[in-house]
């Protein structure tokens, strides 16, 4: 008897749909990944390094180096390569900075690109489950209904809650209310 028990009782996790989700999610996203042009990636990563603190400190040491070494350098021996007002040195950080903005705006493009595909999917899968609720809901008037041990009665919310909106109609709603604002 008590064998038969425990094999009832099962791991709580054996049904836990969270691992096969976790595990979805990643999925479209390594193949998003995969499907994105190397160049792009490129761009990412390169993106992804200019965003951090150290970066600035690189620069902040690179046009200080430059900068002494085209003041002080005279005294050690060495020839300015850029004299002041420094115009290699302007060029360079224009170059830089017009090749910076361009990374972050092919990363913020990538990025709005991604998150309409995300807003899109959990849009759908929003819609799927309101579907599915107001199937649930008119299951259970109809058990009510049938059932008779159950007093019949009417539940106007019920009614209403039973049938799915369509997605145009919730559009329509929602910008009627922002119009309003």
């Amino acid at each position: 008897m008590q064998d038969s028990r425990q094999q009832q009782v099962r791991d709580p996790g054996e049904h836990d749909p969270l691992p096969g989700n976790v595990k979805s999610v990643l999925s479209l996203q390594s193949r998003k990944t995969e499907r994105t042009h190397g160049l792009q990636r490129f761009l990412e990563s390169v993106g992804y390094a200019l965003g951090k603190p150290y970066f600035v400190v690189v620069l902040v040491a690179f046009v200080c180096t430059w900068i002494l070494l085209n003041t002080l350098g005279r005294r050690a021996g060495f020839p300015p390569f850029d004299s002041p007002p420094f115009p290699w040195l302007q060029g360079i950080i224009t170059f830089g900075s017009l090749v910076t903005a361009t990374i972050v705006l092919a990363k913020q493009n990538l990025a709005a690109k991604r998150e309409k595909r995300q807003s899109h999917l959990q849009l759908q899968l929003t819609m799927l489950t309101e579907q599915k609720v107001a199937k649930l809901i008119q299951l259970v008037e109809e058990l009510r209904r049938d059932l008779p041990i159950i007093e019949d009665r009417r539940d106007p919310e019920a009614e209403t809650l039973k049938n799915s909106p369509h997605a145009q109609t919730v559009l329509d709603i929602i910008e009627q209310h922002l119009e309003d604002e």
